[in-house]
């Protein structure tokens, strides 16, 4: 004998159609959470459901990102970062700054005699021997004065 009521798909579950014999499970990636559900709601970005038949979406770490539907996340580039749990893409350290790891949260400011000349640079460099500079966090290096020296590389200041 058939049964006389429809059961209703649970949260991370859905029937596409009517006359289903089952529900299906969410695929990783995506998620609802509500019973009785028709489809599945990709994972925003900055979120990440690597299983299936989920009800909610997990957030990346800071340090990490994720576009819409991923079943992960993945970590911020050397030279890249991001702060804030759930973010959807990575920002490039600014110039005179560094980020030598991936999956970082935050840059490392370079120290006097050192710069990085651009965005995004996985280390800094240092000064070449003639030239210095006296700040951390430097995008450049100067050169030494007229009647001053500087015979090393990295240096923060020239001789006389």
């Amino acid at each position: 004998t058939g049964s006389s009521s429809c059961s209703i798909c649970s949260a991370g579950q859905f029937t596409s159609g009517s006359g289903a014999p089952n529900c299906s499970s969410c695929v990783a990636g995506q998620y609802n959470n509500a019973s009785g559900s028709s489809s599945c709601i990709s994972c925003s970005p900055g979120t990440f459901m690597n299983t299936t038949g989920s009800s909610l979406c997990s957030i990346c770490a800071a340090g990490q990102y994720s576009t819409q539907g991923s079943s992960y996340c993945s970590s911020c580039s050397t030279g890249q970062y991001n702060s804030a749990p759930g973010s959807p893409l990575c920002n490039l350290c600014s110039a005179g700054a560094y980020s030598s790891l991936t999956g970082s949260s935050s840059c490392s400011i370079c120290s006097a005699g050192q710069f990085t000349s651009g965005s995004g640079a996985p280390n800094c460099s240092s000064c070449v021997a003639g030239q210095y500079n006296n700040a951390s966090g430097s995008s450049s290096c100067i050169s030494c004065s007229p009647g001053t020296f500087m015979n090393t590389t990295g240096s923060s200041l020239c001789s006389i």
